[in-house]
């Protein structure tokens, strides 16, 4: 089922039933890895939270795994 948000369709619903949240320097090599193994993810940018890349994926029990870079600000 694919939900659909801030005008984008997305394979992961992260508020459906929470989430568990990670962070990583490096979300393109990461993103890559989660190709690579044939993961699918949704990536949500930065619409839900301005100045962090999330991306979601479900883990093999069915949870959602949020993984987000910081993304550098220009003050």
């Amino acid at each position: 089922m694919r939900w659909q948000s801030l005008n984008a369709v997305q394979v992961v619903n992260p508020v459906a039933r929470g989430y568990i949240a990670y962070r990583k320097d490096d979300l393109a090599a990461f993103k890559a890895h989660l190709r690579a193994q044939n993961i699918p993810f949704s990536d949500w940018g930065d619409k839900a939270v301005s100045g962090w890349h999330q991306i979601f994926f479900y883990d093999p029990d069915g949870n959602v795994i949020e993984v987000h870079e910081v993304q550098d600000t220009v003050d």
